[in-house]
């Protein structure tokens, strides 16, 4: 059940940021993979994008999965070399710091959700609504034990890829 009040999200969206909006989907017409490839553009190589499908003994599908595509923010870094991308203005911004673990949290903010309708009051949003996706090496220690771990002793990087990759979704 899909119900749309134009009035009452502007409100929400306003107040809140985030407004909840769910919509249930039978599994036999929409399977997961395929809400995935309808989400991402053309060149999966390049869009920021994931698929957590749940799957259960024997092979068939859980209850939920999650989607998501088109990041709002994404953060990366190599070492103490942070790129913040913000894909709503355009912009990229490189920077340095000690712990880029810490510049989640502080971009996250305050996540504040808008109430479910009246009509839907009793209704459980699932249990994931957006947050911070991607990984963080096994480098990423360092940031948290500097001294024990310093960068300078670590192995030489033979893959190329950043130490910790994160992008905001909501």
């Amino acid at each position: 059940m899909i119900e749309a009040d134009r009035d009452r999200f502007l409100i929400d969206a306003a107040s809140c940021g985030l407004v909840p909006m769910v919509r249930r989907v039978m599994s036999d017409q929409v399977t997961p993979v395929l809400a995935y490839r309808r989400l991402v553009s053309t060149d999966t190589r390049e869009s920021a994008s994931f698929l957590l499908e749940s799957v259960e003994v024997g092979g068939t599908v859980g209850r939920h999965s999650i989607v998501g595509a088109g990041p709002m923010l994404e953060v990366s870094a190599r070492k103490h070399e942070v790129t913040l991308t913000d894909h709503r203005s355009g912009s990229v911004t490189v920077s340095s710091r000690t712990n880029p673990l810490e510049l989640l949290r502080e971009l996250g903010g305050d996540r504040r959700v808008a109430p479910m309708p009246p009509s839907l009051a009793g209704a459980k949003l699932p249990g994931c609504t957006g947050g911070w996706f991607g990984y963080a090496g096994y480098d990423t220690v360092r940031y948290m034990e500097p001294d024990a771990l310093p960068f300078e002793d670590a192995p030489e990087d033979d893959r190329g890829l950043p130490d910790m990759q994160f992008g905001l979704y909501r």
